[in-house]
């Protein structure tokens, strides 16, 4: 009986064993889905934390192998995502004014069909006489068209004219001959079949405090915020 005694003793002092803080650390920093550096650190704690364990009392070599596992998945698929993320918004960030001046230009130029090409459904379904008058507008208020661009001092700023809806919007800047006017346009990002996305517009809003706001498609929310401005401005 008294040996049974000890030997349950021997036990309970083997079971406790200081665990090391290192191994806990590890985990816990591996599981830091938001931050991949968080996560790398917790495989380089892990590693550390196998090192010391080893040939020591303490216990948490599971733990330790655990965060050095998790650790490398999570950093691996948290930079995946950082990578892809910051594709699609650069991404975003190129073809958007692309698209804007290849519709224009090719509108300009008479050729409507590839002037629709680079919008969604609505401005496809717009009729020819609205996409000339758009076109002939801007080009009679503001002369032979160059560019457009992004408005990063607006985006910096961080206060821009809105179209006032849910769809994504980025403020850009339409370079003519003689002024350059400021813009959103409202787009749509989709699986590109060359690329990893391709950028289509929604509808443009052109900002013009002298003369008046101009929106294309008109059935599109450019063009009821500027049916709300008119409103407003025709009540006072």
């Amino acid at each position: 009986m008294t040996e049974q005694i000890i030997d349950l003793g021997e036990q309970n002092r083997i079971s406790d064993k200081p665990r090391c803080g290192m191994a806990t650390a590890s985990l816990i920093c591996s599981l830091v889905l938001c931050c991949p550096i968080v996560t790398l650190v917790g495989v380089i704690l892990g590693i550390v934390a196998l090192m010391k364990i080893r040939g020591s009392a303490m216990s948490g070599r599971g733990l330790a192998w655990a965060g050095i596992i998790v650790g490398i998945l999570t950093t691996t698929l948290t930079t995946l995502f950082l990578i892809i993320s910051i594709k699609v918004g650069l991404g975003v960030l190129e073809q958007t004014p692309e698209s804007v001046t290849t519709a224009i230009k090719a509108g300009i130029t008479g050729d409507i069909e590839k002037f629709r090409m680079e919008f969604t459904h609505d401005a496809i379904a717009a009729s020819n006489d609205e996409i000339t008058t758009f076109l002939e507008t801007i080009s009679t208020r503001y002369g032979v068209f160059d560019e457009a661009v992004i408005d990063m001092a607006t985006i910096q700023a961080g206060q821009q004219p809105t179209a006032g809806g849910p769809e994504p919007e980025l403020p850009i800047q339409l370079v003519f001959e003689t002024k350059t006017i400021s813009a959103i346009a409202v787009f749509t990002v989709a699986e590109g079949t060359e690329s990893l996305i391709d950028v289509q517009i929604q509808c443009l809003l052109i900002h013009d405090p002298e003369n008046g706001d101009i929106a294309f498609p008109l059935a599109s929310q450019c063009g009821s915020s500027v049916s709300e401005t008119d409103t407003k401005t025709d009540e006072k």
